[in-house]
């Protein structure tokens, strides 16, 4: 896996999703048990809702189509971003 390797260090959370989203949404299509994309993904919405409530709940909408046989995503996104672990 090479997802990593192009990765920038940044701490704008906004610039990491968009380095990070799409491949790791493919890997989360792909493999539901797979929780090095798909945790990463969560943290980065609970991140983000923070200070972009509206992206981090399409980024939560988009996690659940990715993968609907897990429930995490959808449980933080109708808690209205509450609490501070989403797991």
């Amino acid at each position: 896996m090479k997802l990593g390797v192009g990765i920038k260090e940044t701490d704008d959370i906004r610039k990491l999703l968009s380095q990070v989203k799409g491949p790791l949404l493919d890997i989360v299509r792909l493999s539901r048990d797979f929780d090095s994309a798909y945790l990463p993904l969560l943290k980065i919405a609970q991140r983000l809702a923070k200070i972009d409530s509206k992206a981090a709940g399409e980024l939560l909408a988009e996690l659940e189509y990715a993968n609907p046989h897990r429930n995490e995503a959808r449980l933080f996104r109708n808690a209205g971003f509450q609490g501070e672990d989403p797991d």
